[in-house]
């Protein structure tokens, strides 16, 4: 089609961040209960959900922690 503009291909979150989202989903909290305790926007959430932006692993931590979770790091072997 001549003159028409090309849709770029929505982007996906991490697989962390849509771990994050179906925890969020579960929670019972509302979107925006979440984003004030977590003091970011909604708007934020809806750019992490959606690819558009990657979280700051501090706001990240945040928002976790509001729906009950604690982020860790575990060791692995090294092959």
């Amino acid at each position: 089609m001549r003159g028409a503009v090309e849709k770029k291909p929505a982007r996906a979150a991490s697989p962390l961040v849509r771990a994050l989202f179906d925890i969020i989903d579960r929670s019972g909290l509302s979107y925006g209960q979440i984003a004030k305790k977590a003091g970011v926007s909604v708007v934020t959430l809806s750019y992490w959900k959606h690819g558009k932006n990657a979280p700051r692993w501090v706001d990240f931590e945040n928002v976790a922690g509001v729906v009950g979770y604690d982020i860790t790091l575990q060791a692995k072997e090294i092959a």
